[in-house]
């Protein structure tokens, strides 16, 4: 196989987990959440996708042009400043997050979805930074753990008698979290 084929194979392999993993969460999630919990989950983390489309435009497409093809001493400071603006975004993000989280009346759910995103969007920095310089292969991990860890966190919190919101955004930063130890 050359290595264009070969890393191919891992960029497929990549994006196969992150949507496999999305995918079988959220049906997991409305075969076992009440149609109300399910709306609220759906409303926050809908929040948490518009919040990850500014972080994107702000932080990972930039980090994407810069850190492609550059040095490792350049690349590890280009990763450490985006990650840095993610901390820095994390105040605007964290208020909208607590606004939604009251406005559907449950503001104690915002710290959990707080910590989440701030602790997705890492992962998601350092993962873009990966395949900005094709290391495709070296992101797959931390991705399966991330996604397909979440689904398989949640179907094992589900079987055991069922599961609460707080529980969810918990699963989704601390495997986050664990995808970002990988990845660094």
């Amino acid at each position: 196989m050359t290595s264009a084929a070969t890393e191919g194979f891992w960029a497929l392999a990549d994006q196969a987990a992150v949507s496999l993993g999305m995918f079988a969460c959220n049906i997991l999630l409305a075969r076992v959440l009440s149609a109300q919990e399910y709306g609220i989950y759906g409303i926050l983390l809908g929040v948490m996708l518009a919040l990850n489309t500014i972080h994107a435009a702000l932080v990972s497409y930039p980090l994407a042009l810069t850190a492609a093809g550059i040095d490792r001493a350049s690349f590890r400071h280009s990763t450490g400043a985006a990650l840095s603006v993610n901390l820095l975004l994390g105040l605007p993000f964290g208020g909208a997050l607590l606004a939604a989280a009251a406005l559907l009346g449950r503001p104690r759910l915002a710290l959990w979805c707080f910590v989440a995103l701030l602790l997705w969007q890492g992962q998601e920095t350092l993962r873009r930074s990966l395949m900005a310089q094709m290391r495709h292969r070296e992101a797959v991990l931390g991705d399966a753990v991330s996604y397909l860890g979440q689904a398989a966190v949640i179907w094992m919190a589900a079987a055991r008698g069922g599961i609460r919101l707080e529980t969810v955004f918990g699963v989704m930063a601390a495997t986050s979290a664990l995808a970002m130890a990988l990845a660094a």
